[in-house]
């Protein structure tokens, strides 16, 4: 039995992680199953109280998962999501004040279908006679977003555009990410649309597509105070989809950029590439010249993406064919 520990590097209470573990490798011991300790080798708080019990209880074998800081501040998102992968038969969280990331672990463990149980603890106010209930100040909308923020962590590009192959956070990804911690902390959003400007475009096979921008203005409120963001919205349907998609890419954008949600992922910086020189775009008449002067079948294909042949006239296609056939059987000759 594989059984992962997470938890709060503030979490104290030696005997309830004990407890839960006793009850968990009794649980093996029913199964005949050897017992695998799990944990993110965090020296203080769950990971290190999981240690000691292993640490005095017999057939337990220890993996441990320490988080490599040198690769940013996403370390510990990576190491919680890298042990999910690998999987286990239960998960124990002992969460204190919401602990952004034991809260990350146990929605990702979710997601992947294991058993989940969670010990939660909120820090108690001193309510006495210096701190009495009046004297307790509700958050403020700003630090009710820095605990929406803190409790979504990060959201990947798991949806893919099939099209073009790109990955890229699709509204649905952002909306279930978001929704529950909004909630959590009393925090509604709405929107307020400024400009919506409709048109129609042309793709490059004539097909008429329709194409809508909005600007709006979405509203974050605690029913106090509200902050507002600016997002805009562009899309393209053949039908009567427009409008929608274009306000769901500015609700994604907006709650995108005022959360600063990461993705997770390598900074694009990490990375460095060196662009293909520009091919220069040749009239037809040129063009056409090119192709009959041309005597390498690999150039003569690489003219097609390089020019834009798909766009260009049907002569001009027709032609390129010719030249590559025409070359192909002078090659097949020689060869005879």
């Amino acid at each position: 039995m594989r059984v992962l520990v997470t938890g709060s590097r503030t979490w104290d209470d030696v005997d309830e992680i004990h407890d839960a573990l006793d009850a968990m490798i009794l649980l093996a011991e029913e199964r005949g199953e050897p017992f695998t300790l799990v944990h993110g080798a965090c020296r203080r708080g769950a990971d290190w109280l999981a240690e000691q019990w292993a640490g005095r209880t017999a057939g337990v074998t220890i993996e441990r998962h320490p988080a490599d800081w040198s690769k940013g501040r996403s370390a510990g998102v990576r190491r919680n999501q890298h042990m999910v992968d690998l999987g286990a038969d239960h998960v124990l969280a002992f969460i204190k004040d919401n602990s952004p990331g034991a809260s990350h672990l146990v929605r990702q463990a979710r997601k992947a279908g294991i058993p989940v149980q969670e010990f939660l603890e909120t820090t108690e106010v001193d309510m006495t006679e210096e701190t009495t209930p009046a004297e307790v100040t509700p958050p403020t909308l700003v630090e009710r977003l820095v605990a929406v923020k803190r409790d979504i962590g990060a959201v990947g590009k798991g949806d893919r555009n099939a099209q073009q192959g790109f990955n890229f956070r699709g509204i649905d990804a952002v909306l279930n990410a978001v929704s529950g911690p909004l909630i959590k902390h009393g925090v509604m959003v709405y929107p307020v649309l400024q400009s919506l400007d409709k048109g129609t475009a042309t793709t490059a096979k004539g097909s008429v597509m329709n194409t809508v921008v909005v600007v709006v203005d979405y509203v974050f409120t605690d029913g106090k105070d509200q902050i507002r963001v600016a997002a805009p919205g562009e899309a393209f349907d053949s039908g009567d989809k427009c409008v929608a998609k274009a306000m769901s890419v500015a609700y994604r954008t907006a709650l995108i950029q005022a959360l600063s949600l990461p993705t997770d992922e390598p900074d694009p910086d990490s990375e460095s590439y060196e662009a293909a020189p520009q091919v220069p775009q040749l009239s037809d008449d040129d063009l056409l010249t090119a192709i009959n002067a041309e005597t390498s079948i690999d150039r003569l294909k690489a003219m097609w993406p390089q020019q834009g042949l798909s766009a260009r006239p049907n002569h001009l296609q027709a032609a390129i064919k010719t030249r590559v056939a025409a070359l192909q059987a002078e090659q097949a000759e020689q060869q005879g």
